[in-house]
């Protein structure tokens, strides 16, 4: 789905906005095509796009298909729980301990309880700043071996904020067997596996809505959530599965540190906040590194 009806030779992926799945029911602005491309819109997991397809690729869906063209999605109940990595009584997971599988449960850690947007970027950004993510001292998120930690940073930037997104997550065996009401116990490398980048991409698509999550077509949009005090994410799945992918927080904007915008005021970079093979608490990164060539597909993600 492209923002314009025409492909740039020398950048294919250029005004591209989005990836619908085959089968996925879109509806006609108009009838007429445009240089062989029809207007269309369409709602994908609670984001709302208007823009352009190539006619070639879509059929008449028939009678009785329909095409959501509003953003809200109502999420269904939850049927699969929520799942941690269970830990000994007693034992405390530390920023500057090397990563596992558990969450961080250190004392007095911040959170997230605000009621207004004010109180929410504040809160915010004090997760920013306990979670340290550039202190070389934590190591929990420091690069070696080739290694980074993009998704245990996303992991505890949302579990500090009140908002679900797993370090580990239940077997395909295991979701089969709670999907028939059996009581499933979490063990490690068994009925739970740890959840790297890729594995969050398809979580968000697959579970997301169940606990919350929406999808954004627009990262004016995703800004100006996040700015009032959302959760807020972008995440790009690589092509090779077995190479990392990449998932950002999209943070509130602050006097120090703002978004990138264009001549119009849309958001062209928004504020983010990562681990990776350079970890810092606030950046605008590289413009739209989602779509660099070792990506296959990217999404952006809200929470309230």
């Amino acid at each position: 789905m492209r923002s314009e009806p025409l492909i740039d030779p020398k950048d294919t992926s250029a005004n591209v906005i989005g990836e619908l799945p085959d089968g996925h029911v879109l509806r006609a602005v108009s009838p007429k095509k445009v240089k062989g491309f029809l207007e269309i819109e369409t709602s994908l997991l609670g984001a709302h796009y208007r823009g352009f397809v190539l006619s070639k690729y879509v059929k008449p869906a028939g009678r009785g298909a329909m095409a959501t063209a509003a953003p809200g999605v109502k999420a269904p109940t939850p049927q699969i729980p929520a799942v941690y990595m269970p830990r000994r009584p007693g034992t405390v997971t530390k920023r500057t301990q090397i990563a596992g599988a558990h969450s961080l449960n250190e004392p007095q850690q911040p959170s997230r309880k605000g009621e207004t947007p004010d109180e929410l970027r504040a809160e915010l950004a004090n997760i920013i700043s306990y979670l340290a993510v550039d202190n070389p001292r934590h190591e929990r998120y420091t690069p070696r071996s080739d290694l980074t930690f993009c998704n245990i940073y996303a992991h505890d930037y949302c579990y500090l904020a009140g908002v679900y997104l797993p370090r580990v997550w239940w077997t395909p065996r295991a979701i089969e067997a709670l999907a028939r009401g059996e009581n499933i116990a979490p063990l490690y490398g068994d009925t739970i596996d740890e959840q790297r980048a890729n594995d969050l991409f398809r979580w968000l698509r697959d579970f997301g809505l169940r606990f919350g999550w929406r999808r954004s077509a627009t990262l004016s949009e995703l800004q100006t959530e996040a700015n009032q005090g959302a959760i807020g994410l972008i995440v790009a799945r690589r092509k090779q599965d077995g190479r990392s992918g990449h998932i950002v927080a999209v943070v509130p904007e602050t006097e120090e540190h703002r978004a990138k915008r264009d001549r119009s005021g849309e958001v062209v970079a928004p504020l983010q906040s990562q681990a990776g093979a350079v970890n810092f608490r606030y950046g605008a990164s590289r413009r739209e590194w989602w779509r660099g060539a070792q990506f296959a597909d990217n999404a952006f993600w809200l929470h309230a």
